[in-house]
């Protein structure tokens, strides 16, 4: 994600938690004008993926004990946190676990999500932010510094 940093106005935050309740950290969101895109990795073996109802992920068929829902409540979150014309979406970066195979994604779950590979990553992120160049969100950001207190952010 750092070739992002290049992009004018861009600002990578690391270790995103909502302010409210137990869920878990986002590890990144990448923020720019009023666009903010979280981004998950995750390593899994190869097959066949796809999402189900209520979040759940399936590999070959089979629920491999992890959602996306902990990601789209927190692009729910965001949405209502931020001033209207803020746009959040999320990225999950899907590297494969293992020497061989091959992993066939989920279909993006429209506007709130997205599924890539590592090396289509920040071409993934890059396309969910405005694409042309917007006035830094004050707003967004002392949200996110503040979401990210006591850790690093840049």
């Amino acid at each position: 994600l750092g070739e992002l940093l290049a992009v004018p106005g861009v600002r990578i935050f690391q270790g995103v938690r909502a302010p409210a309740g137990d869920a878990p950290r986002i590890p990144h969101a990448v923020s720019a004008g009023r666009g903010l895109v979280l981004v998950e990795s995750v390593a899994w073996p190869a097959g066949q993926y796809a999402t189900m109802a209520g979040g759940r992920v399936y590999c070959d068929g089979v629920y491999i004990g992890q959602s996306v829902r902990p990601l789209t409540t927190a692009v729910q979150h965001w949405r209502e946190a931020l001033p209207d014309g803020h746009r959040v979406t999320a990225v999950v970066v899907v590297h494969l676990a293992g020497r061989s195979g091959s992993l066939l994604l989920a279909p993006g779950a429209g506007r709130d999500l997205a599924w890539t590979r590592p090396g289509e990553a920040v071409c993934c992120v890059r396309a969910r932010l405005p694409r042309r160049r917007q006035a830094v969100s004050m707003r967004a950001v002392a949200a996110l510094v503040a979401a990210t207190a006591g850790e690093e952010n840049r």
